[in-house]
Formats: structure tokens, sequence, C-alpha cells
């Protein structure tokens, strides 16, 4: 069954989770930890995203992310990129060291962000390798308190959630941590891969919606391919052939195209929209200007076509 397109926007809050290879270790030793650290601050300054809370566990991590220009698949790509091959380079060792894609699941902000910031925390405690959460050093539990100082986590919005004044946010905030540490493994956090959505019924059912509509414009794209919505003739169908082909060789997704006629008579694209990697570096052959990924759209600006 293949996967439901991953529903993308700013402001989106998710909850990203990817396990090693049958069960085996991502995080060999502090070196590693502290690798993913430097890989993901790296990676945030190059495709600025927020990060609510984390935790690194031996054979896996969370991240609870909100998205802002770039797209989560854009970001954890290039993050996963960066790690594993700092990894094999380190271990000397080759292949893969995540098994298959990550997880993600889209949450209801207002609802759950204070309950998943705990959970995640949490997980150590539930592995039983730690008895006290501030004893796990690969979280970003003990930011949350002010025991260590660090540019990485942005939690001033959850803990304003508990309390206006800091130092009465951070009290607040052990304190409900506490209070779950006899939580054990919560199955409403993980919803189905069908439907991989936290949220109230509102929220599932919007989520569904925007997933339909998606699966929609899907099905009209294999049925009517890129060159077919720019290949009418005075609008510029240069390489329109060979932009549908680059296409749908990467995975299908949303292909529409705006046109935009300049005042010295050339058509450029004033909105492009396609997920497909390989059809964006096709137009960047064909000189188009300022590529960029954003929400899981190639925004395109200057292709000049004649």
């Amino acid at each position: 069954m293949p996967r439901p397109p991953r529903i993308d926007a700013p402001g989106a809050l998710f909850h990203v989770m990817a396990r090693g290879n049958d069960g085996r270790k991502t995080f060999l030793d502090a070196q590693d930890y502290q690798a993913f650290f430097r890989a993901l601050s790296e990676q945030k300054q190059k495709t600025p995203f927020l990060i609510y809370a984390f935790c690194l566990m031996p054979n896996h991590f969370h991240l609870l992310m909100e998205t802002k220009r770039f797209s989560l698949s854009v970001i954890m790509q290039r993050l996963l990129t960066r790690y594993v091959k700092r990894f094999n380079f380190r271990h000397q060792r080759v292949g893969h060291l995540f098994q298959g894609r990550y997880k993600a699941i889209l949450c209801q902000k207002d609802s759950y962000l204070q309950e998943l910031v705990r959970y995640i925390h949490l997980n150590p405690v539930r592995a039983r390798m730690v008895k006290e959460v501030s004893a796990w050093k690969w979280s970003s539990h003990r930011e949350y308190l002010g025991k260590v100082k660090g540019e990485l986590t942005d939690n001033r919005f959850p803990l304003s959630l508990f309390h206006k004044d800091i130092g009465s946010s951070r009290r607040h905030y052990a304190r409900f941590v506490n209070e779950g540490l006899e939580m054990r493994h919560q199955e409403e956090f993980y919803p189905s891969p069908s439907t991989p959505c936290l949220g109230e019924e509102s929220f599932v059912d919007d989520y569904r919606e925007r997933v339909g509509a998606e699966n929609n414009d899907c099905d009209r794209d294999q049925v009517d391919p890129i060159g077919a919505a720019c290949s009418r003739k005075g609008e510029g169908a240069v390489g329109a052939a060979a932009f549908a082909n680059a296409s749908a060789r990467g995975r299908c997704g949303e292909a529409r195209v705006c046109f935009k006629r300049r005042e010295d008579g050339a058509s450029t694209f004033a909105d492009r929209r396609v997920s497909s990697l390989l059809a964006i570096g096709h137009l960047k052959d064909r000189g188009a200007q300022c590529v960029t990924k954003v929400f899981g759209t190639a925004v395109i600006e200057s292709l000049h076509l004649s």
C-alpha cells in the first residue's frame, strides 16, 4: 500500500522518528550523539525550522519540529544524509544506517504540544535507561529546566504555556513531567500509517480532506502530465516534453503552471508547483534562477521562455 502524501505547510508541527536498521544502534558513543547535534544545528541554520523537543536514544531518535519555509522532507533528507556520512566515515562502514524512511506524524499544536514534549523527554525513563529524566544527557529536558544552556531548542513558547514568568514556567514544567513518570507507551501518539495525524476529530478530518485533494492532483498529473499544461503556443513550451518526463521519473505530486507575461513580451513562470526533485533539476539545467523547495513546492523565478 503506497504511503499517503505528506501534508506540509508553514507552522506544521511534526513528531519525527527514525530507527536503526534491524534495531541496531545509531549512536555508539558520546561523539555520535554530539555529531548528530552538530548536524541538526547546521541544518537548522541552512533550512530554518523550530525544534520544540528532542531525545536521542541508542537506536532511534525523536524530534518535535515545526516547519517554516522549507518542507520537512527537504530538512530530514539533508539532516540524515549529513549525519550518516559522518557516522559511516568515523566507524568505517558503508550502507544504510536508519531503517526505511523516517516516520513523521502531523500534530495539532494547541492540543498536543505540551503532552508531546513530556512524552518525548520521558523516553529514557520508559526504556529504563535512567530513573530520573534529568540523568539522560541526550534530550532537551535539561534545557527546559535551565540546567544547561543551549541554542538548539526553541523552548520559549512551550514554556510560556505553563506560565508567563520563565522561572515559574520551569517549575510548572518540571512538575508536569514528574506527574508523568509512570506513563507508559501511549498508543494514541502513534496513529495508523494510513493517517499519520494526531489531533482532535476536526483536525484529522481536515487532514483527510487535504490528502484526498493531493491524491486527486496526483491522479490528474499522471493522466495529463506537465507538458500538457504548458504546451499551448505563445506561452513558452521550451522543454515541455523533457520537463514532463523528468517529473514523471520523480514522485508524482502537484504540477501546476501559471505564466506571467513580462512587459518586454517574454514569458516567465510566475508560479510552478511540482514535488519532483528531478524536475527541479531539469529546470535548473534550462537556466532557471532562484529555484527553491518551499513546503514541498518548487518556487521558480526568472525562467525565460522563447
